[in-house]
């Protein structure tokens, strides 16, 4: 299989990366501007988990003062305003985002630092699937059996790029091994 030296200006477009980077994650790394990219993302999750986070507390303040004010019309008449239903959907909705956001955050440090790029190659797949209790669908590449979640747009343009170029065209993929995320993307043969 030859390799394409020059990176395709549709699937630059699509993936978000540039000659640079590809040259980048050919040599096993991200490029600085990826490792931005990525902490850029964190940083914007942490904000937005903070936020939910804050905004139960304020709920939670609320509650409480509601039930220290008037704990008859809160509680609906029980005595010990602890029983409250009010208070299960905030403890869980603050447990799992703080969960959600520990989780996020390691993982995403762990790449930063490592700044490893890994490549697969083989046919792509693509699939889409809404997992039960959901009503969005997940929009998925998948090559020699590794599957990569993408966004919606990024799923059509890539699926009409499959299309016009060539179904039967062998992709490497590189990634960010810690996190499944689609750094850059080339045709390697047909």
């Amino acid at each position: 299989m030859s390799q394409i030296t020059n990176p395709d200006p549709d699937l630059m477009r699509i993936f978000n990366f540039t000659a640079d980077d590809l040259e980048a994650n050919r040599s096993g790394k991200m490029s600085e501007r990826q490792t931005k990219q990525l902490k850029d993302a964190s940083d914007a999750d942490r904000f937005a988990v903070n936020c939910a986070i804050w905004i139960g507390l304020i709920i939670a303040g609320i509650v409480v003062f509601a039930l220290i004010v008037s704990p008859h019309s809160i509680t609906g008449g029980k005595t010990d305003p602890l029983d409250s239903i009010y208070w299960i959907p905030i403890f869980l909705l603050l447990a799992f985002l703080f969960m959600r956001y520990r989780s996020n955050q390691r993982s995403n440090e762990i790449a930063i630092d490592s700044q490893r790029a890994g490549s697969v190659e083989g046919l792509a797949t693509l699939h889409t699937y809404v997992p039960q209790g959901n009503r969005y669908p997940i929009y998925q590449i998948i090559v020699d059996g590794k599957s990569f979640q993408i966004e919606k747009q990024c799923y059509k343009d890539f699926e009409v790029f499959i299309q016009l170029k060539n179904k039967y065209a062998v992709f490497r993929i590189y990634f960010a091994p810690e996190i499944s995320k689609i750094l850059s993307v080339e045709i390697i043969g047909q």
